[in-house]
């Protein structure tokens, strides 16, 4: 990402990578006050990480702040248990949910139906929490499928595909 011209802040534990902590570099401020600069933070896990952005929380206005929902996890697989999540990580972190990220996958073996499902959970949440519902990220080969998929029903979820390509650190996440 750097050699992209895109500056990137992680843990504050410097040679600790595999530790799953709440944990961001101090640095993180110079990009946050400034307001010229577009700022990505993953606070990603599970609410309890979203704490720490509490401390940031003066810095992060008029923000939007993403949910990423995939369907195939057992956390976020009904919409019942998306809405409780979104609930905790707003009480963590004090900020308000704004849009909805349908990343619904299985890595490499994520397939359309995988999409379509996390597509349709995104909808109910939608409609209950009056979230709208930015994109559905997929892997390359999935948005091809989709997109060229005759069925009619699929037409607004093909308006907010949203391609990636994946890159992995380590072997064993393939």
């Amino acid at each position: 990402m750097e050699s992209k011209g895109i500056e990137v802040y992680d843990t504050s534990l410097k040679g600790n990578q595999n530790l799953d902590l709440p944990a961001l570099d101090s640095r993180i401020l110079k990009p946050l006050q400034d307001k010229n600069t577009i700022v990505v933070i993953d606070a990603g896990g599970d609410p309890k990480g979203s704490l720490v952005l509490r401390r940031f929380k003066n810095y992060i206005v008029n923000s939007e702040n993403y949910f990423v929902v995939n369907a195939n996890r057992t956390e976020t697989n009904e919409a019942q248990k998306v809405i409780d999540y979104i609930d905790d990580i707003e009480s963590y972190s004090n900020l308000r949910v704004t849009k909805l990220l349908n990343t619904t996958h299985m890595l490499k073996s994520t397939t359309k139906e995988d999409v379509i499902k996390g597509y349709k959970l995104c909808k109910q949440v939608e409609e209950i929490r009056n979230l709208e519902l930015k994109y559905n990220v997929c892997i390359e080969n999935v948005y091809k499928q989709l997109k060229e998929d005759k069925d009619e029903s699929l037409s607004e979820l093909k308006e907010k595909l949203f391609p990636i390509k994946l890159y992995f650190r380590d072997q064993w996440m393939l």
